[in-house]
Order: C-alpha cells, then structure tokens, then sequence
C-alpha cells in the first residue's frame, strides 16, 4: 500500500513539475527540477500471451529529480525518483507490478539551442525495488527476486512533430517518426536472482499527417511502427519483434492554448500487430495482436 500511495504522489508531482517547470526541461538549471511521465492504457486483445487475454493493461514509467551538479555545457548530473510498473484485468503477477527506486542519469552530449538525437541520449544507473498488486504470493512462491540493479543507455527522439501553430522548423507534408531506445544490463530483472545480461528493446513509428487545416492541426496520423527486443537470455519474449500497422489521433497537437498546452504529447491510437521470435516460440504462439488506448507523455 506504501508504494502504491508513493507512485501516486510522484505522478501527481511529476505532472505539477511538467505543468509548472516545464521549461526547465528546455533549459537546465542548477537545482531546476525535471520530470520525465510516459503512460499508456490499452486494450490488448491477446498480449501475445494467450488466446483471450482481451483486457485493458495500464503502463507507466515515471521518473522526477532535479539537476544537482553541472558537469559541462548543457549536462548535469540528475539524481531522480522513479516508478514503474503495470496494472491490469489479467491475474497474473507480471502484468501487475510496481517498481520504485532511485536512479542518477547523464546527458553526456546536452545541447539544447541544436537538439539532435545524440544530444538526448542518456546514461542511467537505477536501484529498484518490487511489489505486486495482484498475485504477489506466487512471485514469493516462485522464488522471484524483488531487488534489481538497473545501467545502461536510454534515448527517446522525435522527427517533426510541430509543438505550436506556425512553427516553420517542421512540415505536415512530410512523414514524422519518433524512436525509443533502451540498453540496460540487468542483475535480476525480477525473474532470476543471477539474470546478469542485457536487454535491448527498440519502438518506433513512421507515419503520415492527413486531414490538418489551417488552424487545426492533423486530424489523423497513420503510421508503421515495430518493437524490437533481444538479449542474451534464451527466453522467447525477450527475443521477439511485433510489427504492424496503426492510426492515432493528437486533439491537442496544435494548440497555442496555454491552459492546455501541456496535454500535445496525448495520444489516442489503434494498431494491428504480427509477430516474430528469434529463438523458440513458445508453446503457446500468438502471431497477431490488436491494440487500441491512450498515451501519454510529459518531459520527452
């Protein structure tokens, strides 16, 4: 209940952070605070688990902290708070979790008059710690470690995706993609006590703008994505690639209202999904996927 009731507050305060500080993000300042919230609610018709799985699966990864020591130029050293976790109709343990920890990251390459995608990659360090809303006795019987340590790299980056009406740096005429990246070399990963490998999991979409008017933005982005993970385990969902086809709609994409000015990263979408493994299927493959929910970001 403790970590439940601090998941809360931290996305609370990571939502006040984003609404209120939001351009410190932009550009950092000794003590500033930042707040980096991605959350998705979906529906998944299988989860490439099982035939009628047909639930709703709640994700989030929040983390707030603050810039404490300047390195050089626009790079500091960021202490940070963090939960992650997942909630769903499914019974299981693993697809109802909660992990809260601490972490620090680096933004070694931080530029922030010339973003690029180098100067938004992170080198990140995290302590976690586990607890389960569903199911948490059979995580115990299992013998399913609650202590992970977490390093690696972390990128996440956009390609035109106006912020504002009339920006001319960006072109609805022209495809838009955005790409999440994430190496991190795991000791537990909450499955074995010597897990000790790496994960690597790519997401990206490329799509289209269509339907945008002169003071609206898009009204409907169609776009290609997949979701590439791989890693030195053997085990058949960590060595996987879906792909597929999606649409999603961005209502407050183009706004210049500053009341509502911070809901332009949420996202409704729809997607149809295959999949592939690169090592054993498991027994119970599940080739196809659809998927449809709400997205949303602060500080990315």
């Amino acid at each position: 209940m403790i970590k439940k009731l601090i998941l809360g507050w931290l996305l609370f305060i990571g939502v006040v952070v984003g609404l209120l500080a939001g351009e410190v993000a932009a550009a950092p300042s000794l003590f500033g605070a930042w707040t980096d919230v991605w959350a998705n609610g979906a529906y998944e018709n299988t989860n490439f688990e099982r035939n009628g799985f047909a639930t709703y699966v709640l994700r989030e990864d929040a983390k707030v902290g603050i810039y404490l020591v300047p390195l050089w130029g626009d790079t500091y050293l960021m202490p940070y708070v963090t939960a992650q976790g997942a909630y769903s109709g499914d019974p299981n343990y693993w697809n109802n979790n909660l992990y809260t920890g601490v972490g620090v990251r680096v933004l070694p390459f931080a530029k922030t008059d010339s973003p690029s995608p180098i100067n938004a990659l992170k080198i990140f360090y995290e302590s976690l710690s586990a607890s389960y809303y569903k199911d948490g006795e059979a995580a115990v019987a299992a013998g399913r470690p609650n202590q992970d340590t977490v390093f690696g790299l972390d990128l996440w980056y956009e390609w035109n995706q106006p912020q504002w009406s009339g920006d001319k740096n960006y072109s609805f005429a022209s495809p838009w993609s955005e790409v999440w990246a994430n190496l991190s070399f795991r000791q537990t990963n909450f499955y074995e006590d010597n897990f000790n490998s790496y994960i690597l999991r790519i997401q990206e979409k490329t799509g289209l703008f269509l339907g945008e008017g002169q003071n609206n933005g898009p009204l409907f982005q169609p776009y290609l994505t997949f979701d590439f993970v791989n890693s030195g385990k053997n085990y058949s969902w960590l060595n996987r690639m879906s792909y597929g086809l999606g649409v999603r709609v961005e209502p407050f994409r183009f706004t210049d209202d500053p009341t509502s000015a911070w809901l332009f990263k949420l996202k409704m979408f729809g997607e149809g999904l295959g999949m592939a493994y690169f090592k054993d299927a498991p027994t119970t493959n599940i080739s196809t996927d659809f998927r449809a929910g709400v997205e949303f970001t602060i500080g990315r």
